[in-house]
């Protein structure tokens, strides 16, 4: 990381010269996981024999070569709260999704079509953080359209990148795991990466919506995120924080639960005392549906 310009190059934690590269899944497929612990990142070993000989070797969800994931943060700040790191057993449906997004990249047609939707976002790669998130941000909302409810359980189901490039539909679930897998993609390191639960309705009551945020400060051991929605342009993330009707664009403040990434996950607070003091995955993993949508 270069800590001066907020760019990415040759010190990226997934430098551009590398997606191309041979290597081993990376750990959370290994692991068939997000697991925190260091033991079930480094447990099991997959394989995408049927993948297309091009892509053999590399992380199905962002067509990028292993590398060493750093540190992620203890506590994530943003929409007024903050959220403390805990360990936790995996994500159901996130894990759905990983292995979604394998056996989706066992098509070849499918694998080349989203190899070639990744490739475009690379003239992005160099861009400083905040120009990044726009650039990426405005070019899915001009490629991926709208669409709520399009798989069966929607509060559940999160749909695999390969399946919302497939689509072209989204809702904010596969808009966050789309982008978060572009971002990872160009080479931006997943402790600046978290998709975080929110209620957009300014209600305590239990999550509602799902957005993507970015920590595009340049000093990486701080924290300044913005927002990548699923209508909208990127801001910072304390516009959503003000109260109802102070920033002209929101009714009510986003309220902020819980957030997770690929290998850590975070809760507020405010998540304890709606789902109860026991952290826990949030739902069963969904049922068995077919490869496309």
């Amino acid at each position: 990381m270069n800590k001066d310009n907020g760019n990415f190059a040759k010190k990226a934690d997934c430098p551009l010269r590398a997606r191309h590269a041979k290597g081993a899944l990376c750990a959370a497929f290994t692991a068939v996981a997000f697991a925190i612990s260091a033991t079930s990142l480094g447990a099991g070993q997959a394989s995408l024999a049927a993948t297309p000989s091009g892509l053999k070797g590399l992380d199905p969800l962002t067509l990028s070569a292993t590398v060493q994931h750093p540190r992620e943060p203890e506590t994530v700040a943003a929409f007024g709260a903050i959220a403390r790191r805990k360990e936790i057993a995996p994500y159901a449906n996130w894990l759905s999704m990983l292995e979604r997004q394998e056996q989706g990249m066992q098509d070849a047609k499918d694998a080349k079509k989203y190899a070639a939707f990744l490739d475009q976002f690379e003239v992005y790669a160099h861009e400083p953080l905040r120009k990044m998130a726009q650039d990426v941000n405005t070019r899915v909302l001009g490629l991926i359209s709208y669409k709520f409810k399009l798989y069966p359980n929607p509060d559940a189901y999160w749909a695999a990148p390969v399946q919302t490039v497939q689509a072209g539909m989204a809702e904010c679930k596969a808009y966050a795991v789309l982008q978060y897998a572009i971002m990872r993609h160009l080479g931006v390191p997943e402790n600046r990466l978290v998709m975080a639960f929110v209620n957009a309705s300014g209600s305590d009551k239990g999550t509602s919506h799902l957005v993507l945020l970015m920590n595009v400060a340049k000093d990486g051991s701080k924290q300044d995120f913005v927002v990548l929605n699923d209508g909208g342009p990127v801001v910072d993330a304390s516009l959503y924080a003000r109260p109802q009707g102070a920033n002209g664009i929101w009714s009510k403040p986003y309220v902020f639960f819980d957030a997770l990434n690929q290998h850590a996950a975070w809760f507020t607070p405010l998540y304890d005392k709606v789902y109860g003091a026991k952290v826990s995955p949030k739902s069963k993993p969904d049922a068995p549906t077919s490869k496309k949508p």
